[in-house]
């Protein structure tokens, strides 16, 4: 059990990692973005001066940023809800691009848990509500927990999971042919890789989509501001 247990962690630190790695060269270009307006100022005027940019910025953005802490606010208690859970994991998984990425995450991370408690030898009543709170989205989790009463009448997990709602098509086959040859864990592990490998082929697209975007908004960024700058040094007021 403990060997299963550490297993199923390290599966999931690495899927973490690689996220973190697929992700970190668009963190680092926003971050540019963000700074390259106020790197002319800061090498021409000094510090106080870029300083100055940022906090009279931070001023003229404070209304947007107050509407925006207070709508962070209200979602977070929201979510403190298990309604609120459901509908905010719901509309994840319904947004354009990242939605899927993050319900093969899910049914990664669902699939993986079952499989290491059915190695362990805990029976689907039991694991399924468990593996359901290790999928990390309350809309499928919930709709998986629902299903135990009918796992506890003694209903097939294939014909259970039929009607949980964002399930994957996949499961189920996967999930049916487990049944009928007695070796769901091992169905579950490779599935569970399937959707681990689309879910990060997913995200590296994206990253490799948006990395050009970014360098390219960086350019206009830059270009603007050497042209604004030749511009002030060539502007020679008449009198």
């Amino acid at each position: 059990m403990c060997q299963l247990v550490s297993e199923y962690q390290e599966k999931e630190f690495h899927l973490r990692q690689a996220i973190k790695r697929q992700t970190f060269y668009p963190k680092i270009l926003a971050l540019a973005i963000l700074l390259i307006p106020s790197v002319p100022t800061l090498i021409l005027h000094g510090p106080l001066a870029w300083l100055g940019i940022w906090l009279k910025g931070l001023m003229m953005a404070s209304p947007f940023v107050l509407v925006a802490g207070a709508a962070w606010f209200q979602t977070r208690q929201y979510r403190k809800t298990r309604k609120g859970r459901q509908a905010i994991d719901a509309l994840k998984l319904r947004l354009p691009l990242i939605g899927p990425v993050l319900g093969k995450l899910s049914l990664a991370k669902f699939c993986r848990a079952l499989a290491a408690l059915y190695k362990a030898g805990i029976g689907y009543a039991q694991a399924l509500p468990l593996s359901a709170d290790a999928c990390g989205n309350e809309a499928i989790g919930e709709g998986l927990r629902a299903a135990v009463p009918r796992v506890e009448q003694g209903e097939k997990l294939s014909e259970v999971f039929r009607r949980v709602p964002h399930f994957h098509p996949m499961v189920l086959q996967v999930v049916m042919t487990g049944e009928e040859t007695g070796n769901l864990d091992t169905m579950l592990d490779k599935v569970a890789d399937y959707f681990e490998s689309e879910a990060e082929t997913s995200i590296h697209q994206m990253t490799v989509t948006i990395g050009p975007i970014l360098l390219i908004l960086a350019g206009i960024l830059v270009g603007i501001r050497v042209i604004g700058f030749y511009t002030g040094m060539l502007d020679i007021p008449v009198e």
